[in-house]
């Protein structure tokens, strides 16, 4: 859970002053070590990070920045595992796992598992409250939701790709607008022999 956390608390913090980032495009295209994605095609959103092992898209939620909402794709090596059942059973016990009690207060997690384009994978949605958040927001903390999937790669079955949608904002209500534009970032994702 800590690969999962400390990616989390790094790309809250970059998003949570004013960003000074490059636009990432409208549907362009890039890859990280075993997959290839498309860029929101949405204004607004921001190329946060991008190497061999993730790349970030971000975008602010409303004008007064105390909504943020971020789509990725990185990659990590949990190991050998015996089966693809093993391999996905440890991510989801990793992803229920909190590391940082002071910080987040979980709500929820859900997993389920699924096939998606030839892999098998692990699907997740869950919501925290974000005590230390470092947006603008009046409120003594804001709601982090999270959905995602991280999948065994299908050629390579000691690598882990994931595809995650994040929203932090003073609201539970994530948009509609992001889950429709998760929704088209995770039906354009493809796995990369890279």
């Amino acid at each position: 859970m800590k690969f999962f956390v400390i990616g989390f608390v790094l790309l809250l913090t970059a998003c949570a002053t004013t960003p000074e980032f490059p636009s990432a495009g409208s549907g362009w295209v890039y890859e990280i070590l075993g997959a290839r994605v498309k860029s929101p095609i949405q204004e607004g959103w921001m190329l946060t990070s991008e190497n061999k092992t993730q790349v970030v898209f971000a975008r602010l939620g409303n004008a007064n920045l105390a909504a943020t909402a971020i789509i990725s794709t990185s990659v990590f090596q949990p190991g050998e595992f015996e089966s693809s059942h093993a391999f996905l059973e440890y991510l989801r016990i990793e992803k229920a796992k909190n590391d940082n009690e002071k910080r987040f207060t979980t709500l929820y997690v859900n997993t389920s598992f699924r096939e998606y384009k030839g892999a098998e994978c692990m699907s997740y949605d869950g919501m925290s409250e974000d005590h230390a958040s470092e947006s603008p927001s009046k409120q003594p903390f804001q709601f982090f939701s999270v959905v995602g999937l991280v999948c065994q790669h299908p050629l390579y079955p000691t690598i882990a790709i994931q595809f995650e949608s994040s929203y932090r904002s003073d609201s539970k209500e994530k948009p509609e607008w992001l889950m429709m534009t998760w929704e088209k970032f995770l039906s354009g994702a493809e796995f990369a022999d890279s």
